[in-house]
This record gives structure tokens, sequence and C-alpha cells, in this order.
């Protein structure tokens, strides 16, 4: 198996998600070296040892035990909040919900979904620097920090992967400021054809600002649903690079409390994207919409 461990930040309300790809990067070597070359020099050992690496990399990491690893974060982060800080002792409850009975702040909610994207992202990257020669690191580290200023849930997901390329940074600033689509590839030039990678170029990223900044996620039909009218303003995201720990940093805000939900039918779409299982295997289709508002609700810790 892949070493995966699980351990409190150096702050208040963080958690370090640690990956070895030391073995699967080596496993990798000669299989690149074959690609790059176009001559299958690879031993049938060699191989033998990818295909394992490979199988232990997908069975970590995808689907349901990829899913875990962020419901895992979320528990660990809940027992760091302070039950003398009426805030917190919210924002537990929302973290530790898995069946929907407590109405989750915007931002989880998006990354219930989309969390174990930015993870397969970040384990790419990685695997990319240590093959291209740009670093002889493999051991991933992921940060995940909270942080509430005002009325508003701020989320920090860095990692010591290399950083976006320049020109993705530039793509990505234009679009948020303008309100355009982000493209599909250029996610650090990751390459969608090497068969040693996890995810694709960066689709993940694209639809979490859909969700984030427009309210819209994708059905089973491939077509995206508008299921939150989110307020212009009301959320945001960030991508920056962070030459400290040498990777990229991505920020999330929206506010602490959830937003007003309109009458429809609210109670399918906590229960089923609330938990971050059931939304990665069974993606929301039968809700028509639901509306929002900013005003903070009140009773957000009643049951839907």
């Amino acid at each position: 198996m892949i070493p995966v461990t699980l351990e409190p930040g150096g702050e208040r309300l963080s958690i370090k998600l640690k990956v070895d790809l030391r073995d699967y990067c080596v496993a990798c070597e000669p299989i690149c070296q074959a690609e790059r070359t176009k001559i299958p020099l690879f031993r049938a050992e060699e191989k033998l040892f990818f295909e394992r690496e490979h199988n232990n990399l997908l069975t970590n990491f995808i689907e349901l035990p990829g899913a875990l690893h962020w419901s895992n974060i979320k528990k660990m982060l809940a027992e760091q909040c302070s039950p003398d800080i009426r805030a917190e002792e919210q924002l537990a409850l929302a973290l530790r919900d898995s069946y929907g009975a407590v109405r989750i702040p915007y931002a989880i909610l998006c990354l219930n979904n989309f969390f174990i994207e930015l993870l397969k992202n970040s384990i790419d990257a990685m695997i990319k620097q240590y093959l291209s020669g740009a670093s002889a690191n493999t051991l991933l580290e992921v940060g995940v920090k909270l942080a509430m200023r005002g009325d508003d849930l701020v989320v920090n997901i860095s990692d010591n992967a290399g950083g976006f390329n320049n020109d993705y940074l530039k793509e990505f600033s234009g679009a948020i400021a303008f309100h355009t689509t982000l493209g599909d590839e250029g996610y650090r030039e990751k390459k969608q054809d090497k068969s040693y990678y996890l995810g694709g170029a960066g689709l993940g990223m694209r639809l979490l600002c859909k969700m984030l900044l427009e309210g819209e996620q994708g059905s089973e039909s491939g077509k995206q649903c508008k299921l939150f009218s989110v307020p212009l303003g009301a959320t945001s995201i960030e991508i920056k690079n962070n030459l400290d720990i040498g990777g990229a940093e991505i920020v999330l805000r929206s506010p602490l409390h959830p937003f007003r939900q309109g009458a429809e039918d609210t109670s399918k779409v906590h229960k089923v994207a609330a938990n971050s299982v059931h939304a990665f295997l069974k993606p929301i289709t039968r809700v028509k919409k639901v509306t929002v508002s900013t005003a903070a609700d009140s009773t957000w810790l009643s049951p839907t």
C-alpha cells in the first residue's frame, strides 16, 4: 500500500496529509524512460513492479478510498474546534456530519465533492516533478487549514508539489476576473496520456470553480445543473504559489453560516452532497433548483 498519514498541522484548525510516493516514483522511472524513447527497455520484473505500485495508488485514491481521506481530515479538524467558541462549536458539528442532518458551510460542501480531485492533482504534480528531474522529493505534504474571518470561513489547501505554471496562474486570474470559463488543460502542464498519472488535466479545478462561484454541479448525463444561486461576491477562490513550501496554494471563501435555502426538496441536496462518500459515488441529479440568499441562517444547525 501507499503510505498515507494524517497529523495535526503547525497551527490551530489545521491538518497535514502526507503521502509517501517513493516506491511509486521509482517504479515509474523505467516506464517513463520507455515512453520517452519509444523503446520498451524495461524488464518484465520492472513492469510487474510498476503494475503493483500503480494498483496500490489506485486503491488508495480512487472513488470510495479517496473520499475517505477528506472524511478523516474533517473529523480531525472537528476535534481541534473549541467547544467554548460558539462558531467553532457549530463548525465542528458540520465537519462531523455524515448524513445531511446539519447544514454545512458552502466551501466545505464544495470540497466534499472536489477535495479528492485536488489531492489527485497534487499527487500527479509530485510524480511529474520527480520524473522530470526537477525534484528528488517524493514525500507529498498537503495542508488543510481553516480560519474564520468575520462571518466567513476561509479554507486554505496547500502542497509541496512544485506549484502552478505561470501561464495557468494568468489564465485562472483572468477567468475569475472576467467571469469566463476556465480551460480544461494546462493545470501544472500535466499530460493526460501518461499511464502513471491519476487524473486528467485540471478538470476538477474547473468544476470546483463552477460550483463554488456559480452554484453549478455536473449530473450523470454530463450536463451542468444549477443547484445554488450563489450571489456575486459571496464566495471566492484564489490560487497562488508558495515559495516557502515549494508548492501551490488554493484559498476558498464562503459564509461561515450556510446560505438560506428555498422550499424545494433541500433535504436531498444535504443528504447527498454533505456526505463526502456519497457525493463522489452518486452525483446530485434529482434536485431542480435551490434558491439561495446571502443572509446567514440563524438555524443552520437544525435538521433539514
